[in-house]
């Protein structure tokens, strides 16, 4: 477990951003927006303050654009991997 925040607001998990205890999971988070954002070409997350993002990451459903041809198991990985509960996503095995 650790503490401290390094790196840009937008792929960081909503647990970091609170500046609470955060494990690998916060990592998995990260790649659920890489993943995101590699597949759609815009983070599903972005603001312009922390403030702002992280009441729009714990108020907001992910949204899939229809217009980018995605599986359906893949929106289940990215939606797992940015499960907000951080005890509820998907972890290494």
């Amino acid at each position: 477990m650790t503490q401290t925040m390094v790196g840009s607001p937008i792929y960081m998990a909503p647990e970091v951003l609170k500046g609470l205890i955060y494990d690998i999971r916060a990592d998995i988070w990260s790649l659920g927006v890489i993943l995101y954002e590699m597949l759609y070409g815009f983070c599903p997350y972005e603001e312009s303050t922390i403030p702002k993002l992280v009441s729009m990451i714990d108020n907001s459903i992910i949204r899939f654009p229809s217009d980018v041809a995605v599986s359906d198991s893949t929106k289940k990985l990215i939606k797992k991997m940015l499960t907000i509960k951080y005890r509820e996503r998907l972890t290494p095995q």
